[in-house]
Order: structure tokens, then C-alpha cells, then sequence
């Protein structure tokens, strides 16, 4: 077998086939001996490819049982205690859509022939994303339960993966709590009197992310309706999704300018969105440099980012401040995807900007992210006893991430283990309910 994605086709055509075997009594002995020796063949074929690097029959016997190593890896945000500094920062934490280091050239750390984002490659080498003393930029894994818009804000400020029975973006069941059980970035800020603001230039109700912000740190809420209601774009404006990421730059300077005038510090939250769609969003500021429209893009993003950094390093309350950019996940282009190696994992965007913390290891970390987590609050002054939080990492402690310690192959095979703890957490009355409905419907009750 070549890869992972041959091997468990081969699986699930041999298992469909087999449901289907099953559902027919008049099938013969033989036809089912058959399928038997189909699916030891299709085992066989894939051998110590299997075990060795994908361990894919460890996946599937284990993957309704509990994982010892997230049960004993995971330390309660509530119970560890967090020292703030006296004088507290600001923070300015920009989701950058699908940004990840593959657009890079390869020189740079990237895969790519030319670099599509030459002012982020800029930012890294200039500011920390943990590479060391490489000479080529770095960021972190996407690990399985964080690989989705929602999943990955939520892994970057929990340090956890979203344990849910539901599909990607089904989380707009929630309307008034969301996994209540879980510590935020958003909960702890909120606790330490931070004035918190989440921008995005889509509707705030898709997959519930609002009601996210608001129950885990009290956010302010400025999505395209607030943008609307407020005069920062027309009642009739709407372009692709709300508003393109030219107008959340504009709308970002005027409200952090204001938020830096008043006592309390603030969290500024944004997130891009121009680079989401297939091909990405053309605006009036992308140049053609590039054979494809979604490089252009890409390298429109990276320009608009340059600038509003450049912007925020100008301003009065910057020494104060402390900004975080940060590729929600990897790409969802599939046509750019074909375009890339082979490898099975990628590396999203990250970069730290005026931490109150020096990193002095000179080795690159290897890190998910969900060890985003602990490292912002550390960025902040924040002392971290035991340097844990979640399942994530600090990244300026000497301490081990996840990754390091038990490598991302079999790390995405525990995340997608149930958890004893991890069931305790996540329970949510909405969600049993939904189900409940969902098995009512079912059964024609």
C-alpha cells in the first residue's frame, strides 16, 4: 500500500460490502469466507506499514476505549494557579483563515516555488514562533477534533480538542451554553477585569460561535449585524460571506484605538476570512502576481497583515500589547492541497509580537495548537505553575509538549479515544438533547 488513504478505502469498501453480506440471508457461507479472507488480505497487503506508522487496527479496536494518556496528561485549568502581572497586557489575537506555512518558498520553511507571504515570513523570523535557531519558520500541528474553524479557536484558547459527538460547525444546536465545564482564555481574562471583543466579518451565530464567546469571558460580539447596526458598512453590504477582510482592518483600527483609551486592559479578538473560500476572496487591493488566484489571495492576506501590524507597532498602547497572529488550520483549498507533497501532516501560521517573556531555547519545538493556550497567557507575564493548562504546553517553559512527548501519529490516535475526564467536561444538557430528538425521530416516535 502507498498511503493512509489507500489503506482505509480498501477498509471501509471491504466493511460496507460486508454490512451488506450481512443484510441478505440468502448469501452463501462461501461469499461470506470470501469477504472474510478479503479483509485479512487488505490488512495483510498494508503489514507493518500499518502498525509501524499509522497503527490504523490500534485505531479502530481502540477507538471506543479510554485514553490513559489524555486522562493523565490533562490538568484542570480551574485547579492551576495563574499569576498575572501587576501591570496587566493587552491583547490583540488575529485568526488567520487557512493560514499555514506551506505557502512559504522553500528556503523559508515553506513548500512552495515562490513565497506567497513574504511580510509573515518577515514577522516570524523577526518575532517567535518557536523555531529555535533555524533559519526557517515554524508552527503547529492541527491536531484530529481542532481541524475546523470553531474546533480550532476552541483548541487555541482551552487547550483542548473539541470532544463532541457533533459534526463539524453542528454546534449551531447551542444556543445558551458551550461545554460549560471547559476553562477559556476568554474565562480567565474575563476574571482579571480584561475588556473582550471578538470581530469577525461573518454572522456570529454560525457554529455557534458567539454563543462561545459570550458564555466563556462575556465577549462583545462585532460580526457583520453589528457592523451593520453600528454604520461601519451599508444595511445592503454584503460581499462573499458579510465583509471582506479589507473592511475588518478598517473597522479593527478605529475600535482597538478606542478600547486602548479607556482604564481596563483589553483582549482584541479577529478573524480573517478572505482566504476560506475555493480560490479565496478577491478584493480590490489583490494584485495578479501569480498564476493562481488563490496565491494571490494569499499573498493579498499576508500584505494587509504587514500593514496592520506595522500599524499597531505606531500606536501609543503597543508597548503594552502584546499581538498574537495565528492560522486557525490548514488549508481548505483542495486544488492548492493537490499541489503539495505527500507529507501527512502540515503546519499552520503562528507568530508571537512583543511577548513579556524571552524564548531562550535554542531548539525548534515541536508543538500543536493547543499548546497555544498556556503560551498566550505566558506572551501576557502570566507565571504558570507546572507551565500546563488543558492538554497544552507552554512553549517558553522547558516543558515537553504532547507532541514532543509521544509524537502526533499516536497523539491523534488518543484525541480520538473517549476520556473519563474528558466526558465530564464536555457534557452538555443541549447536546444529550439534541441527540435524544435525533433518536426519537429516528424510531417514529
Amino acid at each position: 500500500m502507498d498511503n493512509k488513504k489507500e489503506i482505509e478505502e480498501n477498509i471501509e469498501n471491504v466493511t460496507q460490502e460486508m454490512k451488506s453480506k450481512k443484510s441478505n440471508k440468502g448469501k452463501s457461507k462461501a461469499k461470506k469466507i470470501i469477504i472474510v479472507l478479503a479483509v485479512l488480505a487488505v490488512l495483510g497487503a498494508a503489514g507493518l506499514y500499518i502498525l509501524d506508522k499509522y497503527d490504523i487496527p490500534s485505531y479502530i479496536k481502540n477507538r471506543k476505549n479510554y485514553s490513559q494518556i489524555i486522562d493523565r496528561n490533562y490538568k484542570d485549568t480551574k485547579k492551576v494557579k495563574l499569576k498575572f502581572p501587576e501591570k496587566k497586557r493587552n491583547l490583540i489575537f488575529v485568526y488567520l483563515e487557512s493560514m499555514e506555512t506551506t505557502y512559504a518558498d522553500e528556503a523559508s520553511g515553506g513548500e512552495s516555488e515562490e513565497n506567497y507571504i513574504p511580510e509573515l515570513t518577515k514577522l516570524d523570523m523577526e518575532n517567535e514562533c518557536f523555531r529555535g535557531d533555524s533559519d526557517k519558520i515554524n508552527g503547529p500541528y492541527v491536531l484530529d477534533r481542532c481541524w475546523w474553524t470553531m474546533s480550532g479557536m476552541f483548541a487555541q484558547t482551552t487547550g483542548l480538542p473539541l470532544y463532541s459527538k457533533l459534526i463539524p460547525n453542528e454546534t449551531s444546536i447551542f444556543e445558551n451554553t458551550f461545554y460549560p465545564g471547559v476553562t477559556s482564555l476568554g474565562d480567565i481574562l474575563n476574571d482579571q477585569g480584561y475588556k473582550q471583543v471578538i470581530l469577525m466579518g461573518e454572522d456570529g451565530g454560525f457554529a455557534s460561535t458567539d454563543v462561545y464567546y459570550k458564555t466563556h469571558g462575556d465577549f462583545e460580539i462585532h460580526d457583520y449585524y453589528y457592523a451593520q447596526e453600528h454604520g461601519d458598512i451599508p444595511k445592503d453590504y454584503f460581499q462573499w460571506n458579510g465583509y471582506e477582510d479589507k473592511k475588518l482592518f478598517e473597522i479593527a483600527k478605529k475600535e482597538i484605538t478606542e478600547l486602548s483609551q479607556k482604564d481596563e486592559p483589553f483582549n482584541y479578538t479577529m478573524a480573517t476570512m478572505d482566504t476560506h473560500p475555493e480560490g479565496g476572496y478577491v478584493c480590490d487591493l489583490c494584485k495578479d502576481e501569480f498564476d493562481d488566484q488563490y496565491e494571490n489571495v494569499i499573498a493579498c492576506s499576508s500584505k494587509q497583515l504587514g500593514e496592520f501590524v506595522e500599524w499597531i507597532k505606531e500606536q501609543p498602547f503597543y508597548d503594552n500589547t502584546t499581538v498574537i497572529l495565528s492560522g486557525d488550520h490548514c488549508t481548505m483549498d483542495m486544488e492548492y492541497a493537490e499541489k503539495l507533497s505527500d507529507k501527512q501532516y502540515r503546519h499552520t501560521y503562528m507568530c508571537i509580537i512583543n511577548s513579556a517573556v524571552k524564548n531562550d531555547n535554542p531548539e525548534k519545538r515541536e508543538y500543536a495548537t493547543i499548546d497555544v493556550f498556556p503560551t498566550t497567557l505566558a506572551s501576557l507575564g502570566v507565571d504558570i505553575k507546572g507551565d500546563r493548562l488543558g492538554l497544552g504546553t507552554n512553549l517558553y517553559s522547558k516543558k515537553k509538549t504532547m507532541v514532543e512527548r509521544y509524537g502526533v501519529d499516536l497523539l491523534n490516535i488518543e484525541v480520538f479515544k473517549d476520556s473519563q475526564k474528558m466526558k465530564t467536561i464536555f457534557y452538555s444538557k443541549e447536546e444529550d438533547d439534541y441527540y435524544k430528538k435525533l433518536e426519537k425521530q429516528e424510531s417514529g416516535e
